[in-house]
């Protein structure tokens, strides 16, 4: 988990993994040890810094919601990173493909595009410059628990019961983040924290293993 969080700390909206561990006793050879048991592992859905990028297709969330999205295999998933562009059909879509829903359709004359606060898209076309066209709007959900969404490469999240159900909005009502064009939202992974905590990882490892050594529990 520290490895793919340090990989993906440039990469836009991921957010950061970590491992539930407690303890349990274990008994062997007449002696008792409370030992490390991994418990499952959850997101960290704290929200990253908004960056300037002035690219009018780069829509950060500033407040809570997710966008949806149609994945390469059809499933409707749920992702932070509102970096998008236009396909070949003249979809809205994610860097990687992925349609976002609702489906909103750019004409191919458009000559600039803007995203408002409350998700509307609009923009001026060749055929008619001067008459503002409103193209669709981007719609918001968000989670009960978040956290439990389980995500795919750090970017796509899909619903569990541990998440719960999606509620869908509109940007700026009913507690949805307003959106900023312009912006992208940076990971959430703090590289130096991630480092500390690998070196204390390493360290216990090494603690543990001399002590199932001293035991006689593993070979030497």
């Amino acid at each position: 988990m520290i490895s793919a969080n340090i990989a993906n700390a440039s990469t836009p909206a991921y957010k950061r993994t970590r491992v539930r561990v407690t303890e349990e006793d274990l008994e062997t050879g007449g002696h008792r040890y409370r030992v490390p048991v991994v418990e499952g592992v959850e997101t960290v859905f704290s929200p990253g810094a908004l960056e300037a990028t002035d690219r009018c297709l780069d829509v950060a969330v500033d407040g809570a919601g997710l966008f949806a999205v149609l994945d390469a295999d059809g499933r409707t998933a749920y992702t932070r990173d509102g970096s998008f562009r236009v396909d070949a059909g003249g979809r809205l879509v994610t860097r990687a493909g992925h349609v976002v829903i609702p489906v909103i359709t750019v004409p191919p004359d458009v000559h600039e595009i803007s995203i408002d606060p409350v998700g509307v898209v609009s923009g001026r076309t060749a055929s008619a410059p001067d008459v503002p066209c409103q193209f669709g709007r981007l719609a918001l959900h968000r989670f009960v628990n978040p956290s439990g969404l389980r995500f795919e490469d750090g970017q796509l999240g899909y619903v569990t019961q541990t998440s719960g159900r999606p509620t869908a909005g509109a940007p700026g009502r009913e507690g949805f983040g307003l959106l900023k064009q312009g912006f992208r939202e940076a990971s959430n992974v703090d590289v130096s924290r991630e480092l500390v905590d690998l070196q204390l990882l390493i360290q216990q490892q090494q603690t543990l293993t001399e002590a199932l050594v001293h035991f006689g529990m593993i070979a030497s």
